[in-house]
């Protein structure tokens, strides 16, 4: 569920290439980052202090470079308990679970889930199917990414932004 899985598309394997192995640590500097954030407005009740956890981990699950779907559920876990806290319309929790099982339905090939029953019919052709639309399936699992870290990055901002004070001034 990361925008690395484009690598799959472009280079045909799952591991980032040697060139960009770096960005497997971006992670480092945005928890620092969030943790800056957390510093500039530290938390001054329960609430807040369960949302700035959440911001942070994430934050860290969302710039990891490899967000298997277990960890999805508890991403998913993390962003229902954020929703009571940022006020932030129930609605849009069900984006959390949709996106997470389309990307599943994207990411597993339908017809080997048939193996144990007719092992060799369907198997070849499903290896077939799955080599016609292959690509396809990998470019709307991307898109799927896209749509997946743009409303969970707008969870975090709600997360962590700074409260206004009865004057209408920022918090210190």
């Amino acid at each position: 569920m990361t925008p690395f899985n484009i690598v799959e598309i472009l280079q045909d394997t799952v591991t980032l290439p040697s060139a960009l192995a770096i960005l497997g640590y971006i992670w480092i500097p945005a928890l620092i980052f969030g943790y800056y954030l957390v510093y500039r407005d530290p938390p001054k009740t329960f609430n807040e202090l369960t949302q700035k956890a959440i911001g942070i981990m994430l934050i860290f699950f969302l710039t990891y470079s490899w967000l298997s779907e277990p960890y999805v559920i508890v991403v998913i876990v993390l962003a229902l308990l954020a929703l009571p806290l940022t006020k932030t319309n129930f609605r849009n929790f069900h984006f959390l679970w949709v996106i997470p099982l389309i990307f599943m339905i994207l990411t597993t090939n339908f017809f080997q889930l048939f193996f144990l029953v007719s092992p060799q019919s369907l198997v070849s052709t499903g290896l077939q199917v799955e080599h016609n639309i292959r690509d396809w399936r990998l470019i709307a699992r991307f898109l799927i990414v896209v749509v997946w870290q743009v409303f969970a990055w707008r969870l975090v901002y709600e997360l962590f932004k700074r409260k206004k004070t009865a004057n209408n001034k920022l918090a210190p």
